[in-house]
């Protein structure tokens, strides 16, 4: 399995049924804002962009009805395998279709073919975002609309990086144990290279208008809270942020003994009985081919 299937499916919760509970229920209210948005028709043909696990591309389903489509696109094959099995075995996938592609190209798709472009925290694995945005112009009927939710990781680094707060909690007392740590999570921030932490709501908006789109709105939230708790010292091991990093489990598989016992008196500790610091935010956007 990939590693994208490989977190989506085993690593993004850690193993940890509270905590994909309470993440389900919040991706939820996402899938329904985006879709909101998009304002789907019966018969429509959307597209999924990076469709993950399906989260959008399920409920678009029930949108278009049976004479819709809905395009399965995303850069994992191992992804789009278990979409396609879920389907075949629960709701059928007559009018679903699966696209493995990056979204910096969607020449499958023919120009002016779609109605809907959708989709949730695709651009921070992307390098070159504007070359999405044109991508989902091209493919776009004139009144087409675009309906996307992106995570602005920039903000949540911004705010915690200065203090080495990750997962969280300060590494700061760890020295260079914790530093080691962070090196593996792409710590400390690089804002010019790393496509997660190089861009804004400000530039995405500018890269939609720059693709074509017009009547585009904006949506922008943001939030921080210090009672984050973590439900279990196994889920802060097993948890990794997102594919492209490992779990801290991971990390602490090449430790010392007397590293990884530094490690656990020093955040066990923290974990079990305090609560940890969350900064996030999320910008939405809803935008027209004229």
């Amino acid at each position: 399995m990939d590693k994208w299937a490989d977190w989506l499916l085993h690593k993004r919760f850690g193993s940890d049924p509270a905590i994909a509970r309470d993440n389900l229920a919040r991706l939820a209210m996402i899938r329904d804002r985006i879709l909101s948005l998009a304002a789907i028709n019966e018969g429509e043909t959307v597209v999924d962009i990076g469709t993950g696990d399906g989260l959008l591309g399920f409920a678009a389903l029930d949108h278009v009805g049976e004479e819709g489509t809905v395009v399965f696109s995303d850069i994992s094959q191992d992804a789009l395998d278990f979409c396609e099995g879920f389907l075949s075995e629960g709701l059928g996938n007559g009018n679903a279709r699966f696209l493995c592609t990056s979204a910096e190209d969607l020449s499958a798709i023919p120009s002016g073919s779609v109605d809907v472009v959708v989709g949730r925290a695709v651009l921070l694995y992307i390098a070159h975002k504007e070359q999405c945005f044109r991508e989902y112009f091209r493919i776009l009927r004139p009144g087409g609309r675009l309906a996307i939710c992106e995570p602005i990781n920039r903000f949540a680094a911004e705010m915690t990086a200065s203090k080495k707060i990750f997962f969280g909690f300060d590494f700061t007392p760890l020295g260079s144990l914790g530093d080691r740590i962070l090196s593996q999570f792409h710590f400390p921030p690089d804002y010019t290279n790393d496509p997660m932490l190089n861009f804004d709501e400000r530039d995405m908006l500018g890269m939609i208008r720059s693709a074509g789109f017009r009547e585009i709105t904006m949506q922008y939230e943001a939030s921080m809270r210090d009672n984050l708790k973590w439900p279990s010292w196994q889920a802060f091991l097993k948890s990794a942020p997102n594919p492209t990093v490992p779990s801290l489990a991971e990390v602490a598989a090449g430790f010392t003994p007397e590293e990884a016992q530094q490690f656990e008196a020093y955040f066990r500790p923290l974990v079990e009985h305090g609560t940890a610091v969350q900064s996030y935010a999320e910008v939405y956007f809803r935008a027209e081919k004229r």
